[in-house]
């Protein structure tokens, strides 16, 4: 959330009655799953749709399009999962992710060197984005008025009133229709929400937006095998204006790496196996091609370009409908690390 204005999750809930029996999340990826649990001890009954189909074994999803690429918990972002789900840590580490310092496990390559590998009380855990999802969705259906409810398309919302109150969800599920009613409505569907859209069609005018073009893609691929030096992350960043390639090494659960390879200022990233060696073998540091030599893929190559950062403005609204929170990337879309930074520690940047 934002501060320094009154946020769309603010103006959701202010106006709320005192009746709090149901709470409805819309999607079921890291923002909605801490949203529900947030709601879980106010709401009688929370209850989670997503549009893809969801169960124990559910690994990468097209929902998550990102979750293709490597994830960290940085020190901030897991103290705010801590307030959320006491323990989260420990119970990462003893599914087999390690706590370490982020110091002494992470190096990044500069114009003017490595970083040095020395302890700064800063701690970090690295896995897949589903390692992570699988865990808090693990807790947070742990509580008995929680459910989830996959393969739900929502596409539209039940509203009354003038000014319209929000009620609920409008949608789809094994093609038949479904409306979910719900005292609070909560869109978390990150990047591709539809948020604009829904509330246009309850009569709200159209949602302005604040967008900063990144002009960054990267490709991604699972390996076998960890770095023997014993590294959790390894990177060499793209840097203006002479060098627009860059690469990383991610370490996670069960033995295995993610390699990333990542163009800047336009450049497209690897299209296959062959652009995916040969684009490691162009970057001045040539650990990662290294490791690419010495061990197997696990998986297939997966592209994301998704290179703007972007603000919709739902805070100028005055009319925003009671009943209707929106949080996460539905608001505000940063570049991962930015995003647990500003997230965490409730800065922004006025000039965004």
């Amino acid at each position: 959330m934002l501060s320094g204005q009154k946020s769309a999750v603010s103006k959701g809930l202010s106006k709320l009655t005192e009746n709090r029996d149901h709470a409805v999340v819309i999607g079921a990826s890291i923002a909605g799953l801490c949203a529900a649990q947030a709601l879980a001890s106010r709401f009688g009954r929370v209850t989670v749709v997503d549009r893809d189909e969801i169960g124990p074994e559910t690994t990468f999803r097209r929902g998550a399009p990102q979750g293709y690429q490597p994830h960290f918990l940085l020190e901030l972002g897991a103290l705010t999962l801590e307030r959320l789900f006491p323990g989260f840590r420990e119970q990462l580490s003893a599914d087999g992710v390690p706590l370490g310092d982020f110091g002494m496990l992470a190096q990044f390559q500069f114009p003017s060197g490595y970083t040095p590998l020395q302890p700064t009380g800063v701690f970090f855990q690295t896995f897949s984005r589903p390692f992570l999802e699988w865990h808090l969705r693990d807790r947070l259906l742990s509580h008995r008025n929680v459910n989830l409810v996959g393969g739900f398309r929502v596409e539209g919302l039940i509203s009354d009133g003038v000014p319209p109150a929000v009620r609920g969800v409008r949608g789809r599920r094994f093609g038949e229709s479904s409306d979910i009613y719900a005292d609070l409505t909560v869109d978390a569907t990150g990047r591709g929400s539809q948020i604009s859209r829904l509330v246009e069609g309850i009569g709200i005018t159209a949602i302005r937006e604040r967008v900063v073009p990144a002009d960054v893609s990267y490709t991604t691929r699972l390996y076998h095998g960890h770095p023997e030096n014993g590294l959790h992350v390894f990177g060499t960043y793209p840097l203006a204006p002479h060098q627009p390639r860059g690469a990383g090494i991610v370490a996670i659960e069960r033995d295995r790496c993610m390699v990333v390879m990542l163009a800047a200022d336009g450049k497209p990233a690897p299209k296959n196996a062959t652009e995916f060696h040969d684009f490691a073998k162009s970057l001045p540091n040539q650990f990662v091609s290294k490791y690419l030599n010495e061990h197997s893929p696990s998986g297939c190559l997966y592209r994301f370009s998704e290179r703007n950062n972007r603000w919709r403005l739902l805070h100028h609204y005055k009319d925003w409908p009671v009943g209707l929170a929106a949080l996460g990337d539905s608001v505000c879309v940063f570049n991962p690390p930015w995003a647990q930074t500003v997230v965490a520690t409730g800065l922004y940047s006025s000039r965004f």
